[in-house]
């Protein structure tokens, strides 16, 4: 199922820029700052792509084999078994940068699906290579555990998101953590090009496909976001944080 060519290696001395915002930066530049080591990760990554939308990258139950990163496009993550509507229920969603299969370390399996929404490139690191480099390189397994935080932090502010009484907060919710994320990965938080269907983005909030139409079109007649089809700007950011009862920095967007 899976391609595990290693001969496209992209040089060293080309890799800053097109690494820019990778949820693993730091590891390849920040701390492993001799070119030995460096090469010793380098060597570990499997690129892949284009990979169409709808490949698996894993599936629940699988071993835990493997780290991917999504370098363009996005996945979806969702539960093996479908809910009583018959559509899969959705986990969450990974974006550009963002390390999927850290959820599989607790019990060494992968707890859900992970789908591309769209033609994607993809990092892999094979996980047991990439432990033993950490024997060698500690600052590498630090690395490992703070964007494990990261992820049990990106958790908790889902279950934020799902505490919402109102589907217009849950939704709002689920912008603005969109918006941050993207914010800090140097992307824009002004215009949300949405990867995900609307529906798949109230499925994660656990809306109802006409409820999340009914959220979509309150919070534009609210004057608070501008919705066409997949593109959201956020318009009143104060506004939609108040009613998600956002806790995170707000993101940052240019007045209108």
């Amino acid at each position: 199922m899976h391609d595990y060519r290693t001969d496209n290696i992209t040089p060293l001395s080309q890799r800053r820029d097109r690494c820019q915002g990778c949820g693993l930066r730091n590891i390849c530049f920040g701390i492993l700052h001799h070119a030995p080591e460096a090469d010793m990760l380098e060597r570990l990554i499997c690129r892949r792509g284009p990979l169409p939308a709808g490949t698996v990258l894993f599936e629940a139950g699988e071993p835990l084999e493997r780290l991917c990163v999504i370098r363009v496009g996005a996945a979806r993550r969702e539960r093996a078994e479908r809910c009583e509507d018959d559509n899969q229920r959705v986990i969450g969603f990974s974006l550009p940068g963002e390390v999927m299969g850290l959820d599989a370390l607790y019990e060494q399996r992968h707890p859900t699906n992970a789908v591309l929404l769209q033609n994607s490139y993809v990092c892999e690191l094979p996980f047991q290579s990439l432990q033993g480099l950490a024997a060698q390189v500690p600052q590498l397994w630090h690395q490992l555990l703070r964007l494990s935080g990261d992820a049990v932090h990106q958790n908790k502010r889902t279950r934020l998101a799902m505490s919402q009484q109102s589907a217009e907060g849950r939704l709002a919710h689920g912008l603005l953590d969109l918006a941050h994320r993207m914010a800090r990965r140097g992307m824009s938080a002004e215009t949300i090009d949405l990867p995900m269907p609307r529906q798949e983005l109230g499925n994660q909030l656990g809306l109802a496909p006409n409820t999340t139409s009914r959220a979509f079109r309150y919070l534009g007649e609210q004057g608070w976001i501008m919705a066409d089809g997949r593109q959201i700007r956020l318009l009143d950011v104060p506004a939609l944080a108040d009613l998600a009862n956002w806790s995170e920095p707000t993101p940052t967007v240019r007045s209108a």
